[in-house]
């Protein structure tokens, strides 16, 4: 408000000539109040139809069963009463959660033994003692609950993770990424599922790790799976250990294995470097005992190089290069 205003309002408040006219203002406020109460008391007492909803639980439904269809998870009950009753229950209750026992509440459909249903009309006793008597339940919707059972049948499916990682220079994934649970189980009919191996995580991008990381990832479901298959999970755990690598080399004697019968060997060179990525934590770990690297004479066919293969190191490593990765050789007749 003004300044301006508030001035007058004050002045006008303060002045004895005005008293007998903020009297008059005061008693025509509390008329309209009370009038106004008095209507609201009326409208109370009228009759109005409205509707509540109900959560709905179902229990005891068959293990080597899933249902196809979508099943109400609330019910609307349609009921007549008193203002002042919906008033009462709106503030003082709570919407208790109806149980609808599937094993002793079901029929089925004849001539259809997969469609079976629960009927909620004989429920009204239930729902009125919910409500408190707080008027007529007039109709409940859906009064009927249909269900279309398949056989349910189990496929184990290899979670693959959906990530684009990269690193901070000198740093690496230390030994594997962590997904748990590594597999999952789905629920349903084989026949959609029949060809599907592996469920992919919802894709995740991190750059500059340096450090170890944890984080959930929701499961991305196929659109060619029915909304009715079951899950064992909808999100995995995933951990990316880290480690700070650094890069080191070793010299290793190559061994020669399956050398012709009669033949000495000679090779050119004997001792290669091996140049690998070791973690920081184990770098004096690294041992010569450790190592075997090998050329195999099996199929030589006469070439003049052979390929050298690592036969054993340490686990803990990452090996980037064998310099060379062949190797001449002279094959000496023994006397």
């Amino acid at each position: 408000m003004p300044q301006s205003k508030k001035k007058i309002w004050a002045i006008w408040f303060k002045r004895k000539s005005d008293l007998k006219a903020r009297t008059r203002f005061f008693f025509f406020l509390i008329c309209v109040v009370f009038s106004v109460f008095l209507w609201f008391l009326n409208k109370l007492s009228d009759t109005y139809k409205t509707t509540i909803n109900f959560p709905v639980k179902y229990i005891n439904l068959p293990e080597n069963k899933i249902y196809t269809n979508i099943i109400p998870v609330h019910i609307s009950v349609d009921i007549e009463a008193k203002g002042y009753s919906l008033l009462q229950h709106r503030f003082n209750s709570k919407q208790d959660t109806l149980m609808i026992d599937y094993a002793s509440e079901h029929g089925f459909l004849k001539g259809n033994s997969d469609v079976h249903f629960i009927s909620l009309k004989n429920r009204k006793e239930e729902l009125r003692n919910q409500l408190k008597d707080v008027g007529n339940i007039l109709f409940i919707s859906p009064d009927t609950v249909f269900f279309n059972f398949a056989d349910k049948e189990v496929k184990r499916l290899k979670v693959k993770l959906n990530a684009q990682l990269s690193f901070k220079k000198q740093f690496q994934i230390k030994d594997s990424i962590i997904i748990t649970p590594s597999y999952i189980e789905i629920y349903g009919p084989l026949e959609n599922i029949k060809d599907l191996q592996e469920i992919e995580t919802e894709e995740i991008v991190l750059n500059d790790i340096s450090e170890d990381k944890e984080f959930n990832l929701t499961l991305k479901i196929p659109t060619t799976i029915p909304v009715y298959y079951r899950f064992s999970h909808k999100e995995v755990n995933v951990k990316i250990p880290v480690e700070r690598y650094t890069e080191t080399s070793i010299q290793l004697a190559i061994e020669p294995v399956n050398v012709p019968d009669g033949f000495d060997v000679v090779l050119i060179p004997d001792k290669v470097q091996v140049v690998m990525q070791v973690p920081f934590s184990k770098y004096k770990l690294v041992q010569q005992h450790e190592w075997n690297l090998q050329v195999d004479f099996e199929n030589y066919n006469q070439k003049n190089r052979l390929p050298l293969k690592l036969f054993k190191y340490p686990a803990f490593v990452r090996i980037s290069q064998i310099k060379p990765n062949e190797v001449e050789y002279i094959l000496i007749k023994k006397k």
